[in-house]
């Protein structure tokens, strides 16, 4: 049987190999566009952290998941981002994700950008927090946009 993992740990281990002995023999500088990828800090935002909002999950059943109750009674979460821009003065403006995993149980879950701040966690201090500022909720309340109308339409399957 042919085994990749073996072929690539040892494609690993030739370049890191390589690696070292040119770092060993040159005076090498790392060039920014590598160096930009290094992590240098984090900052974590509960699963828990919801923001005000109308009742959503409504559609996922009663049953906790993952620990947390379920009903989210005048709150929206503020959960997983699909869209990230640097504001340029510490905070950063999010898209959430689009609801709840599934169009079927979504339909509760409102779309809106927030403006966060994080406050990384480096060598250097930090508290490795972040804090929701603000929100802009994402509506088609007036139709001024020529687009199709987003319903709740279950799948076929």
């Amino acid at each position: 049987m042919f085994e990749t993992s073996k072929i690539f740990h040892r494609l690993r281990r030739d370049k890191a190999r390589v690696v070292i002995a040119a770092l060993l023999s040159f005076d090498v500088a790392v060039p920014p566009a590598i160096a930009s990828d290094i992590l240098i800090g984090r900052a974590v935002l509960p699963a828990t952290t919801f923001a005000p909002g109308p009742t959503s999950g409504q559609q996922l059943g009663s049953a906790p998941i993952n620990g947390q109750a379920v009903l989210f009674v005048d709150k929206q979460p503020v959960q997983g981002f699909s869209a990230v821009a640097d504001n340029g003065d510490g905070s950063f403006m999010v898209m959430a994700d689009n609801g709840f995993g599934a169009m079927e149980n979504s339909s509760d879950f409102n779309l809106r950008v927030y403006r966060i701040r994080p406050d990384f966690k480096t060598t250097q201090g930090g508290s490795g927090t972040i804090q929701v500022e603000t929100s802009i909720e994402l509506t088609q309340t007036r139709k001024s946009l020529s687009l199709s109308p987003i319903i709740l339409a279950p799948s076929a399957s």
